[in-house]
């Protein structure tokens, strides 16, 4: 790993050149999405998530209170509007129910992203949650910073890894062992 560093370091790139190229492919497959671009952090993550989706001043977006800072600031960036959904007592994560609780008592498209978080290794059944964007018209930026190489079962019975892009529309992840991923 210290030869790796240093041969970057030493290199005529040291944030966008080839070694950059190679993670976001290899991440990319480590996930099963299709693509993967690297960033700064989680947070610079977030806000160009909501900035694809042409999040702008007055959107309405929905997170967990139980998340670091960036998962609601990035919405705040963007001069959109936040409301908070809480979480499952049992897994911490944000409860399915009690969003759906929020989104029915609001025209359809109210809303124009659920930010769910994937918590301490966790990750939230975007399967379910995939419906409810469906029937609710939203889109879903999957934070799983707390979640790298997390997966959940399908109705199918089939593996699903976070940030695979197969329910959510965007996905993020803050920091990960690259020893993981380049292996």
């Amino acid at each position: 790993d210290l030869e790796a560093v240093n041969e970057t370091m030493l290199s005529d790139f040291l944030t966008q050149g080839p070694k950059a190229a190679e993670f976001e492919k290899a991440f990319a497959k480590y996930v099963g999405a299709n693509y993967a671009i690297a960033v700064s952090n989680g947070t610079a993550a977030l806000d160009l998530c909501v900035k694809s989706i042409n999040g702008k001043e007055g959107d309405r977006f929905i997170t967990t209170p139980i998340t670091f800072v960036a998962s609601a600031n990035c919405v705040r960036f963007n001069n959109g509007e936040l409301s908070f959904c809480d979480i499952d007592r049992k897994t911490y994560l944000l409860d399915l129910n009690r969003l759906e609780d929020i989104l029915k008592n609001e025209e359809k498209g109210h809303y124009k992203a659920v930010i769910p978080v994937d918590f301490t290794g966790y990750p939230v059944n975007l399967e379910e949650l995939a419906y409810l964007a469906g029937k609710y018209d939203f889109k879903i930026i999957e934070d799983s910073c707390h979640a790298p190489g997390g997966a959940f079962k399908d109705n199918r019975g089939n593996w699903q890894k976070c940030g695979n892009g197969k329910f959510a529309d965007l996905a993020i992840f803050d920091w990960i062992m690259v020893d993981d991923v380049l292996e």
